[in-house]
């Protein structure tokens, strides 16, 4: 299946050549007409991509293969650039409306170029959207077979994947992200009893987050749900948390402020520590790794967590301020 996927997602780059191939094969793409390309049997699957994607932006209205003649039969739409902008945001909206919100003013900001660099530019950006959540949901969903495989628990782990149950309201509540994700971790850690419970979460949130694998609030559940097992696997969780947060805080993500990143990762923190020792420690040392402003992350876990959450934050800044003060110092020396 991996191979598959690696052929069927051969980057970026490669797409968009492929892409702008097609653009200049078909011309001025403003005149709703019809157009007649033809391909090599090797490259009919990258032509096809091509033609797809621009059928998403609404360029291309509709296609149709003549297989006999290795031609494809192209209708142009002629919409102009406030429609096509229109079907990219709506594209977005389909997988995470969050997004389509934030990333609506760097699409406004393509409207003054002429028609095919916008519809070029608007190119890239589908690509990459497509790239960061099509194309990781489906690597997320061979990640969560083999661990599956691998665990010795296959069986209840398939019977959680496919269960949509106690926990799907708080699932649809938190991808809309109706509260503070921090409040919404806590209601439902509240919710959970036992590791079976725990379990159940787990595969539930694996399943959305193949449709939706860049969405903070279900990475930052997936996370806690793993620390919650009883048969729990601690990089799992932490590779959960790094992807939240890194999705939170970017801003082709949710753009969130630290303080609020700071809040969510304060109580995957605690629920972490509450199972074993040491955990709560691991959390916020890999969300310090990841931030760029370290001292107000550092300042915001201190004001959320817990005690033994609070002091290795404290610690962190310790040893910044230790570190100022040397430079500090050997620059006076000198």
């Amino acid at each position: 299946m991996l191979y598959f996927h690696i052929n069927a997602f051969q980057g970026i780059e490669e797409e968009e050549t492929n892409i702008r191939r097609l653009i200049g094969e078909l011309g001025d793409i403003q005149n709703r007409r019809t157009v007649a390309i033809e391909y090599l049997q090797e490259n009919r699957n990258d032509r096809e991509k091509a033609i797809h994607r621009l059928v998403i932006l609404g360029v291309i209205e509709d296609y149709t293969n003549e297989y006999a003649h290795n031609q494809i039969n192209l209708r142009l739409s002629g919409i102009n650039k406030d429609a096509i902008r229109l079907n990219y945001l709506n594209y977005i909206r389909a997988y995470d409306p969050r997004l389509a919100e934030v990333t609506e003013a760097s699409v406004n900001s393509f409207m003054s170029l002429d028609h095919t660099p916008f519809v070029e530019a608007l190119v890239h950006e589908i690509l990459v959207f497509i790239y960061s959540t099509v194309e990781l949901g489906r690597r997320r969903s061979l990640a969560e077979m083999l661990q599956a495989c691998t665990s010795g628990r296959i069986r209840q782990d398939i019977l959680n994947y496919l269960q949509l149950g106690a926990f799907s309201e708080y699932l649809a509540s938190a991808m809309d992200r109706k509260e503070p994700l921090s409040l919404m971790l806590s209601k439902i850690a509240e919710q959970i009893t036992s590791p079976n419970e725990a379990a159940e979460l787990r595969g539930e949130t694996a399943r959305l987050l193949e449709s939706y694998p860049n969405n903070p609030a279900l990475l930052f559940i997936r996370s806690m749900a793993e620390y919650l097992c009883g048969e729990r696997d601690a990089q799992i969780a932490l590779d959960n948390l790094s992807a939240a947060t890194q999705f939170s805080l970017s801003g082709s993500g949710w753009a969130l402020s630290i303080e609020e990143v700071a809040a969510a990762v304060a109580q995957v923190a605690e629920v972490a520590d509450q199972t074993s020792e040491g955990l709560g420690v691991q959390v916020v040392e890999r969300y310090m790794s990841l931030v760029k402003e370290p001292r107000p992350a550092a300042r915001a876990i201190i004001a959320k967590g817990g005690s033994e959450v609070s002091y290795r934050a404290a610690d962190f800044l310790i040893v910044l301020l230790t570190d100022k003060i040397e430079e500090i110092l050997d620059i006076g020396g000198q």
